[in-house]
């Protein structure tokens, strides 16, 4: 014999928006439509998470050039003024 957890959700008056989705859908199906978008949710977390994280090793990588940029500017600089003289 398996014992299954079981979760409950409670929805209020203001979740008006799950419980007309859920309308679409026969009784016995919403527990299976629930579950979808939950891991649909989850996916897309998951996603956003990725695409922040990859966006700011991007950032990173612009930040690390742009100061190699200030630095051979400010030497370049430097090599001009004396050329100049």
């Amino acid at each position: 014999m398996f014992l299954k957890n079981v979760y409950s959700i409670r929805l209020n008056r203001q979740d008006t928006l799950i419980k007309d989705y859920l309308k679409k859908y026969p009784v016995a199906n919403q527990s299976l439509i629930i579950k979808s978008l939950i891991i649909d949710g989850i996916h897309a977390r998951q996603n956003e998470a990725h695409g922040i994280k990859g966006a700011n090793e991007k950032l990173e990588e612009i930040l690390v050039l742009l100061k190699k940029m200030q630095i051979l500017e400010k030497s370049t600089k430097g090599i001009q003024l004396e050329e100049g003289n």
